[in-house]
């Protein structure tokens, strides 16, 4: 952490070590305040603009240009990308008080636990303004970083919260833009994996719905209209074969650099070559 200059301290807030997952528990009644703040665009009516920024018309009644703010910002807008209308995320878990000297800026508040019952207990005492869940920017290299502070993977991995998912794939998608090797989008619960044989590439679609679940997983949930996205890597065109539905060959072209395939079905599983 030194190395971004980011400085781990010895403070900590909220649940540490073994707890329950329940929010019933005190310490793990807590929340994460989103800036008020996050576009990484702003408008300006007029003025010295780069030229090429887009112009738009507005009701100032003179040319309006979009102005990219700096880059810490825009990280910042993908991380919470799907939070637009929502001020608090659930939290539950731990937090370490960061400080830092370098590029990184703090982003987010921490929201201290507060009684969950009897209702009219139940309201937020106090925002800690100055205890980060986040860092967020970019080196002089050029590496991007998104570092959590607050321990989201944790919880994420003990009681599944959607919005948590949903952060961390935002996070790594704020650091790697369009470099993904592979983007899934569809319904369920998808677990992917890329091999390469030879002059073909291989994808192995794994069907997890209804597999996360406590107990015994007795019948397969079929998913539909799965698209997969997968960088062309240079090639205008290619064949895809579906290997386990045994559906027909499908002849792909690349658009953006990508090569986009759909997936009508999954039962359990699906193996796709690209060649």
């Amino acid at each position: 952490l030194e190395a971004v200059g980011l400085h781990l301290t010895d403070e900590y807030e909220g649940a540490f070590i073994s707890q329950p997952s329940s929010w019933e528990y005190p310490l793990a009644h807590t929340y994460i305040q989103l800036p008020e703040n996050r576009d990484a665009y702003q408008k300006s009516c007029g003025g010295s603009v780069p030229e090429e920024q887009s112009e738009l018309q507005d009701s100032c009644g003179g040319s309006v240009k979009e102005v990219r703010l700096d880059f810490p910002g825009y990280i910042q807008q993908t991380l919470y990308s799907g939070f637009e209308q929502t001020e608090i995320l659930g939290f539950g878990g731990g937090i370490r008080r960061v400080d830092s000297s370098g590029p990184l800026v703090p982003s987010g508040a921490y929201i201290k636990p507060f009684p969950i019952f009897p209702p009219e207990f139940s309201w937020i005492r106090e925002t800690d303004e100055t205890l980060h869940p986040f860092f967020v920017g970019i080196l002089p290299g050029g590496a991007k970083i998104v570092y959590f502070a607050a321990d989201f993977d944790r919880c994420a991995g003990r009681s599944r919260l959607p919005d948590h998912l949903t952060l961390l794939a935002n996070a790594v998608s704020a650091v790697m833009g369009e470099a993904l090797p592979l983007i899934v989008e569809g319904p369920g619960y998808i677990d992917t994996a890329i091999y390469r044989k030879d002059n073909a590439r291989v994808i192995h679609l794994t069907n997890l719905s209804f597999a996360n679940v406590i107990g015994y997983c007795h019948r397969i949930l079929p998913v539909y209209g799965l698209t997969v996205r997968i960088s062309a890597e240079g090639k205008e065109k290619a064949q895809v074969r579906y290997l386990v539905s045994g559906k027909a060959p499908l002849e792909i072209s690349a658009e953006n650099g990508n090569f986009t395939i759909p997936v009508e079905r999954i039962d359990d599983f699906e193996v796709l070559v690209i060649s």
